[in-house]
């Protein structure tokens, strides 16, 4: 009887943890954990800035580093971007830009999507 008892316990458990996956607390924080497409954002940005970024490796090679600035909602973002992509941006741009961090997924102005 103790058996059952604890069984229909965690059926309950599982249930309520099941639910519990189906709203907004636990997905964002899943999406994050795994690295899903929620966890990679679009929102509306601005780009401000175009860079150039030189490093030296720990061997005396030098590199150069492309960076995009974008002004969101939520703050400035520096993205590092191929030089395709650094090519075919403008400072002033406006449009909806997928990220993940500084690692750039694209940027969409108009119909346009510029990166992947």
């Amino acid at each position: 009887m103790r058996f059952l008892a604890v069984l229909i316990a965690l059926a309950c458990a599982l249930a309520l943890f099941i639910k519990l996956a189906e709203d907004k607390y636990l997905v964002p924080f899943l999406d994050k954990l795994l690295f899903h497409q929620a966890f990679t954002p679009t929102e509306k940005a601005v780009l401000i800035k175009k860079t150039e970024e030189t490093a030296v490796n720990s061997d005396g090679t030098e590199y150069t580093n492309l960076v995009l600035r974008f002004v969101t909602e939520g703050g400035e973002i520096k993205c590092y971007v191929t030089g395709r992509v650094y090519r075919q941006v403008c400072e002033g741009m406006e449009g909806m830009l997928t990220h993940r961090g500084t690692l750039f997924k694209c940027f969409d102005v108009g119909s346009v999507r510029i990166g992947r």
